[in-house]
């Protein structure tokens, strides 16, 4: 595995101090929206087993910079603090300009292909099939790069993109780029309008890794989008060698995700949120043989919210083939302004050598907190 870069001491006063330089520089006519949210937890887990537990406090927090409401051009800056990591991490750094009709993105950020929220076959840039995702999050995949792409609109939703990512950038001392380590990767989708549906496909040349995930090899995917009865979708992809059209890694990689959501409103100021996402491997396991790994996951959420200020939530990851989950149950409480308490109680079902199981690392666990916007 290759060893990250060491970054310099003052990396934190880089970072404030850039951020100054944001602020200070900006015309009179631009203006900039500063978002600062922490988060306070205090959490309760078993360790090895449900006799033995831990407890640790801990707190994050994301320092955000964005240009107004400009027409003509977009851009933010987020950096990421917490304790496990000695500097901040910057998240996001781009502008996104538009030339005409066309819109382009140039830094640190994220473009994500396909549809879903927890899998997704169709992000085969950043990769959304793993079960180990964040379900306390608004946004389980959150994976950003450095890229370059390009948005050419085709009609009202129809357009096609453009993209490239380089490659793994090392650092030589403290100022000086050594180069890229790996080839870059490139590829294009398409979103196509055809009435009901919409329609959209892509291909993906993954060189070097990006963002810590994926191969290197071919990758594309297609897959459709509907807005009626409710938000549905589906969408399948699949990826082979970079160097030979190898139908064993096809199988392997091939993939399948599809969901639905919808809102329901209650009475005046209630509302009922509920969504239901499947990951299948068709290459994969449906008897429990641990080998191959098994071939299908689920996440069904319902969340509601009552009366604007408490919200109550319910989701888990089922792996039925060996019938284990991970269920998560969640209350927020907005007392006043911009704080607001949070509540998370979390369990693993199922038995010896299941995926989730409650004597596994985290099998319980307690989470209570805050979160506030400054």
């Amino acid at each position: 595995m290759r060893n990250r870069p060491r970054r310099a001491p003052g990396s934190a006063v880089f970072a404030v101090t850039i951020s100054l330089v944001v602020i200070s520089s900006q015309p009179a006519y631009a203006e900039v929206h500063l978002r600062v949210a922490a988060e306070f937890i205090n959490t309760a887990t078993t360790v090895e087993g449900t006799d033995d537990w831990d407890y640790f406090q801990s707190g994050t927090a994301s320092v955000t910079f964005r240009n107004g409401e400009s027409r003509l051009i977009r851009g933010e800056l987020t950096v990421d603090l917490s304790p496990q990591s000695e500097t901040p991490e910057l998240k996001r750094l781009y502008i996104r300009p538009g030339f005409g009709p066309v819109l382009v993105s140039l830094g640190k950020t994220r473009s994500t292909w396909g549809a879903g929220m927890a899998f997704n076959a169709g992000d085969i840039i950043f990769g959304s099939e793993s079960v180990d995702f964040n379900t306390r999050t608004a946004e389980p995949r959150s994976e950003t790069a450095w890229l370059t792409n390009v948005e050419i609109p085709l009609g009202a939703f129809s357009f096609v993109e453009l993209i490239v990512l380089p490659g793994n950038i090392e650092s030589a001392g403290s100022a000086t780029i050594a180069g890229a380590t790996g080839d870059p990767s490139f590829g294009s989708r398409f979103v196509v309008d055809a009435g009901p549906v919409l329609f959209q496909s892509g291909y993906l040349f993954r060189g070097d890794r990006i963002a810590g995930l994926g191969e290197t090899g071919h990758r594309a995917y297609a897959g459709l989008e509907g807005f009626s009865p409710v938000n549905w979708y589906v969408t399948t992809s699949a990826a082979t060698d970079r160097d030979t059209f190898s139908t064993g890694t096809i199988e392997e990689s091939w993939i399948i995700t599809g969901g639905a959501f919808n809102d329901h409103p209650i009475g005046y100021d209630m509302n009922l949120a509920w969504r239901v996402e499947a990951l299948v491997k068709p290459g994969a396991s449906f008897d429990s043989d641990e080998s191959r790994g098994l071939g299908v996951f689920m996440y069904p959420s319902i969340t509601f919210n009552a009366g604007g200020t408490q919200t109550w939530s319910l989701s888990s990851v089922i792996s039925p083939v060996d019938r284990s989950g991970a269920n998560t149950l969640g209350m927020s409480w907005n007392i006043y302004e911009e704080l607001s308490l949070r509540a998370y109680a979390s369990v693993q079902t199922g038995g010896e050598g299941d995926v989730f199981n409650i004597e596994n690392p985290g099998g319980i666990r307690f989470t209570v907190g805050a979160t506030y916007v400054y």
